[in-house]
């Protein structure tokens, strides 16, 4: 089993904010023109790393360990009508990558439909090919905060050449398990601890193997 721990910094963030549980709501989930970024810490540069129990008014202290090398990104959002592969993904109404170009056909675009209450991954273009969820995968309920949860499953079809196709069982559980005050590396936060668990079947020209990830994420506003 694969631990990740990841801090999720929206681009909305705030300065150290009053004492209280967060609330993710579809207004706070990134919109077009909107960029996220992420950092991931590195679980192997410290023996004493504790995620710690769920629960309530928690404090964590990752201060003192390490950023994963090469792991600080930036996720851009855009429109998906107008992108490279949008005609592909015609339910889309957002756009996400690590370039802001989502024109270019030659960078990589997740596509999502995002609503209200949710959103759904519907798949990737890129040029080496189309990841298309023929079954798209939940990744976001709003609101989201402590004690929510959800968990969804997706089946994805995915280019290995230009005459074949192959498929994939993506099946998540996500909760809201733990809320407080979080130090890290780059500064002190008040937090939700998102759980994330993540099972993937995949079968790759008739070779099956399954791969469970523990991500935890968190989360500030």
């Amino acid at each position: 089993m694969r631990l990740l721990v990841t801090i999720g910094i929206f681009s909305t963030l705030l300065a150290y904010q009053s004492f209280g549980q967060i609330t993710i709501n579809s207004s706070d989930y990134p919109k077009a023109g909107d960029h996220a970024t992420t950092i991931n810490l590195d679980s192997t540069s410290a023996a004493d790393l504790v995620i710690g129990a769920a629960g309530a008014n928690k404090s964590w202290d990752f201060s003192q360990i390490g950023i994963e090398a090469g792991s600080e990104y930036t996720s851009y959002y855009g429109n998906a009508t107008g992108s490279a592969f949008a005609a592909d993904f015609p339910e889309a109404n957002l756009a996400q990558g690590e370039n802001p170009d989502f024109s270019d056909p030659t960078n990589d675009v997740n596509y999502l439909k995002k609503t209200n209450t949710e959103a759904h991954l519907l798949g990737t273009g890129s040029v080496d090919g189309l990841t298309v969820y023929l079954d798209p995968l939940k990744v976001a309920a709003f609101p989201f905060t402590y004690n929510s949860n959800f968990d969804d499953d997706g089946i994805f079809e995915f280019d290995v050449d230009d005459m074949t196709k192959d498929t994939a069982l993506v099946a998540v559980e996500v909760t809201g398990d733990a809320w407080g005050t979080i130090k890290t590396p780059v500064g002190t936060y008040q937090t939700l601890r998102v759980k994330d668990v993540q099972e993937s079947e995949y079968n790759f020209s008739g070779f099956e193997f399954k791969i469970t990830t523990t991500i935890y994420s968190f989360l500030t506003k």
